[in-house]
């Protein structure tokens, strides 16, 4: 039976029959009156928002960095954070009413253009904020050609009203350091020597304070002057220069290897130096001293810290601070908690009494704090940014809502229980998913099962994902790029990613789009749909990746203009996009792959997604979302509410209001079906010889819907029972349990094919599970029982250490117990990240004729290699090789711009690493005295590169060379030799 139908999607504000006919029940289910019900569907519940907590270090220079500051005379901070439309400055004092100001000209552009806005200082009222952009010189290279940073102004604002009230334009070759009494303090090139520190008036007059070839643009800075490091020769020198009057040298640095961070207060001088001699056993101190003059005195061993007059403050673990008395003749230290488990970030300032302090990271404690000279308590001055917090990307799955919200650094991942049965609309407690979820990603929950992107490495820009049951960690997929990340997908105990469905029930993988071809896609159990990159137009196929090739499988469900967005598919539902290039709404086409009925609506958000249910489609239109029953060929669409990302099952809807909030309703319109079986069974054979590998078999079964009871049965060749699992209450659709390979008597069953039958109720009664094509007949499947001959699996790497891109040969046996080689056998080579636990499939090799094999890999970074055999039904038993580790060095160039010079003469050493070690430290070498020494360290700008001027002091030769210190990912490298001679 063909039907096909057309539905233009009404306005928001259409009166709905079919909704206003099941109002009564709604409210009853939900507790929300017709008088109080609003814009959205009858008896929506809105979940909370939470308070949103940014803290610094958010990747691609996208800016949430906290600044605090009590200056003196007033108790006040300022923060800025990134949203969507750029930077925001937020300020308040004690007893006052937070201000939120939107920093003036700046918009969240292409992923080519990152924006920042950064508080440098606060002085009295006023705080100076840097405002900039980095762009990417070429879009296509990005995120690895980011090399050119432009900062453009510095606002000052008033921090009590929001107002500006000033605004400094700065030139590319100057960069701001903060705001004294007279004026913004920067660096600038100068006249007499290379850099100098200037003071700029509001009337654009320029000062120049102090020059020299060496200074540094980093600063702590108050009303008064400002105390910073100078790294000459190779040593550094903490200098204090007030705004009028001359410098004074504070501290010097004994080698190379120290550095000062330094902090003001209105009576004191405060420092940490730290020595990287020993990188085993870095060391720090900390010292004080009166700011008018006098000796030092260390008071500590903490690197960040905050000063006032009268306290020194540095955190210690999470949500403890210590404050150490500077007045009293023998300063002791006291301990301050931060309230809720709020976690101190100790990057603040302070008035003569106070110290103020950012606490972060938690879902219920986030903002600011003042400590009290004396105090053992914690004062909060404001909460952060509750304006900013929202929540994204919710999903429903077996009776429960998943959502990742912004209320926590990196995003969190939530899920609330809806109930069971559904029919009471009761909306449960809150529970966490995970922690982090990188750049935004949502988690993709099916049952018990979750995918989550968790991990984005700044180094390497790459992301990593973790499939889970439950709490259970299945795999770890590292390395993936960013839109193949965003793009996995999952259904019960399979995901796809990069076009390959993996199947943690069964340990199998098959092909669903060739790898880097398929642009979109969606999995719903054994099938999934994908578009197709390659084709010339684009086309829509549909797979079963469960059923042999044929005539049908895979089969074209669209090719044009018609199939270019967005596509999802649900049981017997596909649904894909249909966008105009340069228009903001599209056409959503859906197909039934049972009855070849079609719906098409129009107007829809082209990019915002929709959603299919079991029977039922879910869309954004303007501002408005929509649902529509796809069972009844003369529905017409339901206005749910005003927002956007709806998500829908068989009796719930829940979107996104236009607040940032979740809500969730009941559907007005009934749609159960019976559940399916998205997947079943566990791995097709295992042998209980009681060697510890495959003793048991691990029966996966998850089902599209809450179960009330399920039955297991497990018959033999002669379809005779011999053994029965039951159970009750699977509230996810989930069935776990072991088959020891014992029949109900607790006797060993004979080797052979063993059958088993999955029968379950629904819990909502709709009725028995039926199998993933929705056929009426008992799902079932079959497990194979065999006690086969071990083998052994050996491995080696050569070599052990590689520059990165060089090329490794990871080779073994696979043998007998007695040592006879087994031929033919496929070895699958795994991989993961060393110092981490998940494995992930890289390769696989066919053992030849004397059962060997080999493989050359590419290691990006120090990876473990490990390889399995999976052993043969009946014949022979899976085995495991030795773990082998090969270590990865950077590759590290390095060439000067002359290598002959007359002395006195500068020339400059460039030098890359590669990969992208972007804002890693990297040291310049000298080899005099038979050894290298260090004698210069820079970080590496965005594009991994640096820039060593050198100044030769006698006639000779002299060689230099660039070293990167190793990391969590490589082990330390060195450059080539750079000869310079000097005549």
């Amino acid at each position: 039976m063909f039907s096909a139908q057309t539905v233009n999607t009404p306005g928001a504000t259409q009166a709905l029959s079919r909704a206003t006919a099941v109002f009564a029940a709604l409210t009853l289910a939900f507790g929300v009156s017709a008088s109080t019900a609003n814009a959205d569907i009858a008896g929506a519940t809105v979940l909370p928002v939470k308070t949103s907590a940014y803290a610094p270090g958010y990747p691609y220079g996208y800016s949430r960095d906290v600044y605090t500051d009590l200056s003196a005379g007033s108790e006040g901070w300022a923060a800025t954070y990134w949203d969507e439309v750029g930077e925001k400055l937020i300020s308040a004092r004690t007893g006052q009413a937070t201000t939120v100001l939107a920093l003036p000209g700046l918009t969240s552009g292409s992923p080519n253009v990152g924006i920042s806005a950064n508080v440098l200082n606060v002085v009295g009222t006023q705080a100076a904020v840097a405002v900039g952009r980095d762009y990417c010189p070429d879009p296509t290279g990005w995120p690895n050609d980011c090399t050119k940073v432009s900062v453009q102004q510095v606002v000052v604002v008033e921090t009590g009203s929001g107002t500006i009230a000033h605004t400094y334009d700065l030139a590319n070759n100057e960069l701001a350091v903060g705001l004294t009494s007279a004026g913004l303090l920067l660096t600038a090139p100068s006249d007499t020597l290379g850099t100098a520190f200037v003071i700029r008036s509001a009337t654009g007059t320029d000062r120049e304070l102090l020059a020299s070839p060496c200074v540094q643009p980093s600063a702590a800075i108050d009303a008064d002057g400002f105390l910073y490091a100078e790294p000459c020769s190779g040593l550094q020198t903490l200098w204090y220069q007030p705004v009028t009057g001359t410098r004074e040298q504070v501290a010097t640095a004994t080698n190379a290897h120290q550095d000062f961070i330094p902090a003001l207060s209105a009576g004191h001088i405060g420092w940490s130096l730290t020595d990287y001699t020993d990188y085993a056993h870095v060391t720090t101190r900390t010292f004080w001293r009166p700011r008018a003059g006098g000796s030092a005195a260390q008071i500590g061993t903490q690197r960040e810290f905050s000063m006032s007059d009268n306290a020194i403050a540095w955190a210690s673990g999470i949500a403890a601070l210590n404050v150490r008395d500077l007045t009293a003749a023998s300063p002791t230290t006291r301990t301050v908690t931060l309230t809720g488990g709020a976690e101190p970030v100790v990057a603040a300032g302070g008035a003569a009494d106070f110290i103020a302090i950012a606490g972060c990271c938690t879902t219920t404690e986030t903002g600011i704090f003042s400590v009290s000279h004396g105090s053992s308590s914690a004062t909060r001055l404001a909460d952060w940014a509750t304006d900013r917090a929202e929540s994204v990307y919710p999903q429903i799955s077996g009776g429960r809502l998943s959502y990742t919200d912004n209320s926590q650094v990196g995003d969190a991942g939530w899920q609330r229980d809806l109930g069971a049965s559904g029919g009471s609309g009761t909306v449960g407690a809150e529970s966490l998913l995970l922690n982090r979820a990188s750049m935004g990603s949502p988690p993709r929950v099916s049952g018990t099962w979750s995918t989550n992107t968790e991990t984005w490495n700044t180094t390497t820009f790459k992301n990593t994902v973790v499939v889970r049951d439950g709490a259970t960690v299945r795999a770890t997929y590292a390395d993936l790029e960013w839109d193949v990340a965003r793009a996995v997908a999952a259904s019960g105990a399979r995901i796809v990613i990069d076009g390959t469905v993996r199947n943690f029930a069964q340990g199998s993988d098959k092909n669903l789009a060739p790898s880097g071809t398929a642009y979109a896609w969606s999995l719903w159990g054994s099938r999934g749909v994908f578009s197709d990159l390659n084709s010339t137009v684009s086309t829509l196929t549909y797979k079963d990746v469960d059923l042999p090739a044929s005539s049908t499988n895979p089969r074209l469900l669209c090719s044009g203009s018609t199939c270019n967005g967005r596509v999802q598919i649900w049981g017997d539902w596909v649904g894909w996009g249909e966008g105009v290039a340069g228009s903001s709404t599209g056409t959503l086409h859906l197909k039934n792959l049972q009855t070849a009925a079609t719906r098409t609506i129009s107007n829809v958000n082209q990019y915002e997604r929709f959603t299919i249910g079991p029977g039922e489609v879910a869309y954004t239109a303007g501002s408005t979302v929509y649902a529509l029953d796809l069972t009844d060929t003369s529905s017409t669409p339901v206005t749910v509410g005003d927002g956007s990302n709806p998500t829908i099952d068989a009796r719930h809807v829940a979107w996104i209001g236009t607040d940032g909030a979740l809500r969730v309703a009941l559907l007005p319109f009934d749609t159960h079906q019976r559940p399916r079986l998205l997947n079943g069974g566990g791995e097709p054979a295992f042998t209980p010889n009681g060697d510890g590998m495959a003793d048991t078999w691990a029966a996966v079964f998850d089902a599209t819907s809450p179960l009330s009871s399920w039955t297991v049965t497990l018959k033999n060749g002669n379809n005779v029972s011999v053994r029965t699992f039951t159970g009750t209450d699977a509230a996810m659709g989930a069935v776990r349990f072991t088959w020891d390979g014992e029949d109900s008597h607790g006797d060993p069953v004979p080797d052979g094919e063993y059958r088993w039958e999955f029968v379950a109720d629904a819990a909502d009664g709709t009725g028995a599970v039926e199998p993933m094509d929705g056929s009426t007949v008992v799902p079932t499947g079959t497990v194979t029982i065999t006690h086969a001959a071990p083998t052994t699996l050996t491995e080696t790497t050569r070599p052990t250490t590689v520059r990165y891109g060089g090329r490794v040969a990871v080779r073994g046996s696979l043998t007998h117990d007695g040592g006879a080689p087994v031929a033919g056998a496929t070895v699958r080579i795994y991989q993961r990240r060393h110092g981490t636990s998940a494995w992930t499939q890289w390769s696989t090799a066919t053992t030849t004729a004397a059962g060997t094999w080999s493989v050359t890999a590419t290691p990006g970074l120090n990876t473990d290699y490990l390889a399995r055999y999976a052993g043969t039904t009946g014949v022979t038993l899976a085995s495991d090789s030795p773990v082998r580790v090969v270590t990865v060095g950077p590759r590290v160039t390095a060439t000067a711009s002359q290598t002959t010079i007359k002395l006195g003469a500068r020339p400059v050493i460039g030098g890359a690493v590669t990969p992208n070690h972007r804002e890693q430290l990297v040291y310049l070498q000298r080899y005099y005295t038979r050894a290298w020494h260090n004698v210069a360290r820079q970080a590496l700008s965005s594009a991994s590169q640096v820039r060593f001027t050198v100044k030769p002091t006698t006639r000779g030769t002299w060689q230099y060379r660039v070293f990167k210190p190793g990391d969590a990912d490589h082990v330390a490298a060195t450059s080539p030799t750079v000869t310079i001679r000097v005549r």
